[in-house]
């Protein structure tokens, strides 16, 4: 983790524009092609849903805003992020959150996401303990019930140190023989733009 000299920071002014809104963060909802993703794990017999994971994360590791986090009135930026999920849905249709250390090793990653999953099995309840103090984390979630066009999260408060970016994907759809989800992503305006958005499309899609 690196510290950020906010007096000579390219977004200084940004950052000192946004941090003090009352709401400082926006939403980007738009469909994304993932027909080599889906051919992708069916040819290689893995999980959709962690693989979107993992993609995911090592994407959102290439961008340093991604990275990037308020602590009080400063600003850091991280090494890497790990991805902190929900998970689980048990007979009560009630799910968990799964946090796992992110790796570049995709069957690392995988069998991270298994031994916490088997680990969450055995107590099905939100499993925030993992969460606890932390902002290294990207947190993701999966609607895939619905084709959704926008979407807005709960926050816990509006105070400008609450900067973990929030992606999430929906119901999987076709056309034209190429495969499509939507996805939304929910970031903090101060260290993230529109722009960056479209780098991560981009890099979705190389």
């Amino acid at each position: 983790m690196k510290k950020i000299n906010i007096s000579n920071w390219k977004r200084k002014e940004h950052f000192g524009f946004f941090k003090n809104f009352e709401y400082p963060f926006f939403d980007i909802c738009f469909d994304i092609e993932i027909t080599d993703l889906y051919n992708f794990s069916k040819k290689n017999n893995l999980k959709i849903f962690d693989y979107t994971i993992y993609k995911i994360t090592q994407i959102i590791n290439k961008i340093p805003e991604f990275k990037q986090r308020i602590h009080n009135e400063e600003v850091v930026e991280y090494e890497s992020v790990n991805p902190s999920f929900t998970d689980i849905l048990n007979k009560d249709n009630l799910f968990t959150y799964c946090t796992v250390e992110y790796d570049d090793d995709m069957n690392l990653f995988f069998e991270r996401i298994k031994l916490k999953r088997n680990q969450n099995k055995k107590n099905i309840g939100l499993n925030l303990q993992d969460e606890n103090n932390r902002d290294d984390l990207l947190f993701l979630t999966c609607i895939p019930w619905i084709q959704f066009k926008f979407l807005q999260h709960p926050i816990i408060n509006f105070n400008s140190n609450n900067s973990i970016p929030i992606i999430s994907w929906g119901k999987f759809y076709t056309n034209s023989d190429k495969i499509f989800m939507p996805i939304s992503i929910h970031a903090h305006h101060s260290l993230v733009d529109g722009y960056h958005i479209k780098i991560f499309k981009d890099l979705w899609m190389e």
